[in-house]
Parts: structure tokens; C-alpha cells; sequence
């Protein structure tokens, strides 16, 4: 493959992250109408690179007759990647054209990366030969691969429903409820619990079909375009709702920030891949994407360290020189190092808000660690539960609206995998084992990694406790000497020696809120949960060899790793850089 198709989904050869839209339609377009449909799909095209130049816009389809045809023509035309999506076989989807419309199918089809759906459970190639039941639920799940692995669903759509499985109306379904008859097994999701969701924006491009009773759904009419979402107030506007622009501006800084530190990336980017070893193309894309993710996490975190480091420094000086001015003769001049390490703080503190080096940290950690799963999961072969589901799908579902780019890194990385599946067979199991697991005696594996943190955590919070206990023991104890024995002592002793009592619980304060800000404690206790899953995890795959059971484990260990950090990217966001809280 060249750059352009191997890019497609995962990013691009400059660096850039992959915002995809996902291209659905009828194929019976009024031939009246194309002209208009071809405008405005342009349109939308071009505003969205416009809009968001640091995204690049990458289309993904079927490149089915009508609607597909007419994205991609356009998508061509703009020079964006393309990605087709094939409901089956080759050739048995070429069955759907006819002598022309398969020339052009074939003709577009080497414009872009091509990946090719599993046949679904339970069917045979035999089955999906000709038009029935089989072959719908082939078209169901193409509609769901699509919805799931774009970020906005471009719908060529006259507006009418019906039951057709995998149709337009159903696939718009599929994108806002999680749901299309015949493929899901479980009832539409609900409206009240996650109504602020991210992923189910659709725009809306109203056209005709070319038969009896094709016009719109009125009052649509053709040429109309609409932004749709779950919203129940307000379902259809003109302008993007507020809370996907949010998501997407995340995704603008995370492809900023990768392009502006690729060589950093480049030159201390950890690899999930051991050397000599070889991944497929999907697999390789999201150990690429954790690369950057992970530089980046480590770099801001180091920012945040610093600024709070700083923080915390100029807090304790500043204190330490308005106990001297207050309780020290002749230390009037005290007051003015006070007012500059205040400032100084103040300088630290609107740093870090201003490159908001926590938020990016947290995000890009969280994302780094997912995508941790969905790579080890890739490599071994570990497939979702259910044709409607995929591993990015409950991730960070019902939090912050604004960790919702989050998924939508997922989504993309993880689409090739979802679509092919893994080829390394019982030998990527192993790999995921022995790189993602492994044992409490080697650093190599999230088990090593885990135990041999949370015993340094142990030590520096007993490290926090004693030096803590001594700054308040040693201050009562001055406080008891100098109230007991007072009149042993002159004015000058006494002065500084009250100054000296006033200063160890300031250090003790400020020594406390540091440890409360990096949440020395709270690690603990999450090195220690994540040490026992992974422990968990590996003595039941000690216990077995069959291959399904075991990758039935790491699924298992993979979704109770992503609940976790899901938990501690909540609790960590609740805590400001701040000395005070």
C-alpha cells in the first residue's frame, strides 16, 4: 500500500490525527438532484478543512451505487484519503452492480485502502451469494462498522423510516441508539442517561429517490442540510452543537501537540512492539498513536510536576518569610520577599492553567493506557462480544463530555483490527502475555510495573507520615517548652524560637498538600488494585492453553483496566493545581 491508504485511519504521513466521516445514502438518487447533492457534499467538505486544518479529513464508505459514489467522487476530487469498507468478499459484493456501475466501482476502489468485513455469525459465503436474510445482516454490519469508526455520519437521506436492515434510516439509528434490528441483541440505549454522548452526529444532506413517493419527508426538501443529534430539545440544527465542537477542539490540540513534538516522539517514544518482532498494519497504527500518546503524557506530566514543585516551593518561602517579618525584630525587609514568592506562585500557577499541562497530562495518559488494551487485545486476537459492539464502545461512555475525544482517538485506531481481526494466531497471545503481563519480578509488564510502584509509593507516603509527624511533635513541643519555661529565655531567644515553632507546621502543611495534590495516597491503593488483576489474570492463564479461553481473560483484564483508569482520570481531574485544596 502507499502512505495515503496505510495513514488513512490512524493519522497521517504529517503527522496529523484522522478526523473520519463516515459516508451512507440511497442509491436510487434523482438524477435532477445530483448536481445540488455533489455541492453540497463539497461544501461540507471543504468547511470542515477549513474549520479544523490541524484534523485531516479522511472518508470512510462502501462505495456502494448512489450516495457512496458521489461522497467519494467528491472526497477524490479534495485530495482527502479514502477508506472502503466492503460488507463481503469482493467478489461476492460485486454482485450488487451492474456492467457499468462495476467499472467505476472498480475504478474507485484503487483510490484508497480497502478492508473487507468478516462474514457475520453464522453465515457462509453460500449464504450471502444472492439477496435474502443472510446477506442483510452482512449490510446491518457494514452500517454498524461505519457508525462506530466515524466521528460524523454524512447521510444522503430523504428522511424517511423504514425497516430495511442496514439501510440509511436504520444506520442513523444504529449511530445515535446503538441499535438496528436484526443485529443488535439488546433493546436502543436510553435517552436520559448518556444524552450528551459524542458519537452520534450525523450530517443530514436531504435529497430525493427515484421512484414512486421518493420526495422528502416534509417539510424537508432537497438540498437542505441539518446537523442531527440525540438531543431531545433541539434534534436538528443548522450549526454544530456546542458540545461536539468541545470534543473536536480536543482532538485539534492532541494532533497539534503531536505534530509540534514529533521529534520527541521520535527519539524517546516507547514502542509496545519488542525489537525484532513484527505486527500487522492495524496493530502497528495504534502502537504508532500510544507512542505519541504516551511522549506526551510523560512531557506534560514533567510540566505539571514542575509547576507544582514550584508552587508549592514559593508557598513554603513566602510563608517562611512572613513568619520571620511577623515574629523576627528587625525583619521588617522580609515583607518584600514575601510579596515576590507570592507573585512568583501566582507566575506558576497561571502557567500551568494557561497550557492546562494537568488536563493534557491526564487525557493523554488515559488514552496512552487504552490504547495499551486495544493493542494488546489486537495482537492477540481478542474479538468483541457482539456484531454491534467494539472495544472503544463503552469507554468514558457516561463521564466528562470533554473526555469523549478520547474515544474518538479510539475508535479510529482500533478500526482496522475490528474489521480484519488479528493474524498472529496463538503466538500473539503469547506476545500480549509476556508484554502486557508478565511477573512481579521484571519491569517489562504492567504486573512489574504496578508492584514495583506501588511499594515506592508505600515508601514515600511513610516518608510523608514521619516528616509530617516530626514538624507538628517538634512544634507542640517548642509550644510546651516556651509556655513552661518562658521566663528562662530573653526577648531575642524567645522571638526566634517562636518563629521557628511557626514554621514547622508550615512545612509540615505545605509538605502535606504536595503529597495530597500528587495523590500519594490514592496511588497507593490503585497500584496495589491494578498489581492484583494483573496477578489474577496471570495465574488464570497459567491454569490453561486453550486460546479462546485465554483471550477470554484478557478481555476480561483489559475491561477491568480501562474501568480503572476511567475511575482515576475522574478522581485526578478533581484536583487543581493547587496547595490550598
Amino acid at each position: 500500500m502507499n502512505g495515503r491508504r496505510i495513514d488513512a485511519l490512524a493519522g497521517s504521513g504529517d503527522g496529523r490525527l484522522a478526523l473520519v466521516v463516515g459516508a451512507i445514502g440511497h442509491r436510487d438518487l434523482r438524477t435532477s438532484e445530483l448536481a445540488l447533492l455533489t455541492q453540497r457534499v463539497r461544501d461540507f467538505f471543504v468547511s470542515m478543512q477549513q474549520r479544523y486544518p490541524e484534523l485531516r479529513i479522511t472518508l470512510l464508505t462502501s462505495l456502494a451505487d448512489g450516495a457512496d459514489r458521489l461522497v467519494a467522487d467528491v472526497a477524490e476530487s479534495l485530495s482527502m484519503p479514502i477508506t472502503f469498507v466492503l460488507p463481503m468478499a469482493n467478489d461476492l459484493y460485486e454482485r450488487d452492480f451492474d456492467t457499468r456501475s462495476l467499472a467505476e466501482y472498480r475504478t474507485l476502489l484503487g483510490l484508497g485502502e480497502v478492508l473487507t468485513l468478516p462474514l457475520a455469525r453464522g453465515n457462509t459465503a453460500e449464504d450471502v451469494t444472492h439477496p435474502g436474510a443472510a446477506r442483510d445482516l452482512q449490510y446491518a454490519q457494514l452500517g454498524a462498522f461505519i457508525a462506530a469508526h466515524c466521528h460524523i455520519l454524512l447521510a444522503l437521506w430523504d428522511g424517511q423510516t423504514n425497516g430495511l436492515a442496514g439501510g440509511t434510516a436504520q444506520v442513523i439509528r444504529f449511530h445515535q441508539d446503538d441499535y438496528m434490528p436484526g443485529l443488535s441483541a439488546d433493546e436502543p440505549r436510553s435517552r436520559i442517561d448518556d444524552a450528551d454522548d459524542e458519537s452520534d452526529l450525523v450530517y443530514h444532506v436531504v435529497c430525493s429517490r427515484s421512484r414512486d413517493g421518493g420526495d422528502p419527508l416534509a417539510p424537508l426538501r432537497p438540498g437542505e442540510t441539518w446537523w442531527l443529534s440525540r438531543d431531545d430539545q433541539f434534534p436538528r440544527t443548522q450549526a454544530m452543537p456546542a458540545r461536539y465542537e468541545i470534543v473536536l477542539r480536543r482532538m485539534v490540540e492532541f494532533s497539534r501537540d503531536a505534530r509540534m513534538y514529533r521529534d520527541r516522539v521520535a527519539r524517546y517514544g516507547d514502542s509496545l512492539v519488542p525489537p525484532g518482532v513484527t505486527v500487522d498494519a492495524g496493530a502497528q497504527g495504534i502502537n504508532d498513536l500510544y507512542r505519541v500518546a504516551d511522549t506526551l503524557a510523560r512531557f506534560y506530566q514533567r510540566r505539571e510536576s514542575r509547576a507544582l514543585l514550584a508552587l508549592c516551593s514559593f508557598a513554603g518561602v513566602a510563608g517562611l518569610c512572613f513568619v520571620a517579618y511577623g515574629d523576627l525584630p528587625g525583619q521588617e525587609l522580609m515583607i518584600y520577599p514575601y510579596v515576590a514568592f507570592l507573585v512568583a506562585g501566582m507566575l506558576a500557577y497561571g502557567l500551568e492553567r494557561r497550557g492546562a499541562w494537568q488536563r493534557r497530562h491526564l487525557d493523554y495518559r488515559v488514552l496512552a493506557e487504552a490504547l495499551r488494551v486495544q493493542f494488546f487485545w489486537a495482537v492477540a486476537g481478542v474479538t468483541r462480544s457482539a456484531l454491534n459492539r467494539f472495544g472503544h464502545d463503552s469507554f468514558l461512555k457516561r463521564q466528562d463530555l470533554e473526555l469523549g475525544w478520547i474515544r474518538n482517538v479510539l475508535r479510529v485506531a482500533g478500526a482496522r483490527d475490528d474489521a480484519l481481526g488479528s493474524s498472529a494466531g496463538e503466538s500473539g497471545i503469547e506476545l500480549a502475555i509476556s508484554n502486557w503481563i508478565d511477573d512481579a519480578n521484571t519491569t517489562r509488564g504492567q504486573l512489574g510495573f504496578y508492584s514495583a510502584r506501588w511499594h515506592t509509593r508505600l515508601r514515600r507516603h511513610r516518608v510523608t507520615s514521619i516528616v509530617g509527624a516530626l514538624c507538628f511533635a517538634a512544634g507542640l513541643a517548642l509550644a510546651v517548652w516556651i509556655a513552661l519555661g518562658q521566663w528562662w529565655f530573653d526577648r531575642k531567644a524567645a522571638d526566634a524560637t517562636i518563629a521557628f515553632m511557626g514554621m514547622l507546621p508550615l512545612v509540615a502543611a505545605i509538605w502535606q498538600g504536595y503529597a495530597h495534590r500528587t495523590a500519594e495516597a490514592e496511588l497507593i491503593n490503585q497500584y496495589q488494585f491494578m498489581q492484583r488483576i494483573f496477578s489474577n489474570a496471570r495465574r488464570q492463564l497459567s491454569r490453561t492453553d486453550a486460546p479462546d479461553e485465554r483471550r477470554r481473560i484478557l478481555r476480561e483484564l483489559g475491561d477491568a483496566a480501562l474501568r480503572e483508569h476511567s475511575q482515576w482520570i475522574l478522581r485526578q481531574r478533581e484536583r487543581p493545581l493547587s496547595v490550598t485544596d
